[in-house]
């Protein structure tokens, strides 16, 4: 699916923090990243040890955020 596609129809988690125990508790399915998001390697690492799908997205994460309908930006985005 694409993002558009999961952002419309999935449940969706927002936040560094909230992703990564999402990602550790086993119950996320793909993560999104911002391409200016900072610590893409932790999240690349826990998705490889998960085997969850990652996507790092062409948009910045205040585009992110407007995609999602949000007032803020958003730099991790978990499908679950």
């Amino acid at each position: 699916m694409t993002l558009k596609q999961d952002i419309k129809s999935k449940k969706l988690i927002y936040g560094e923090e909230v992703v990564r125990r999402g990602l550790l508790a086993g119950k996320l399915k793909k993560v999104y990243i911002s391409h200016n998001f900072s610590d893409k390697v932790t999240i690349e690492n826990i998705c490889k040890l998960k085997k969850v799908s990652l996507e790092v997205v062409s948009e910045d994460n205040i585009q992110l955020g407007v995609l999602c309908k949000k007032r803020f930006g958003v730099s991790v985005l978990g499908v679950e």
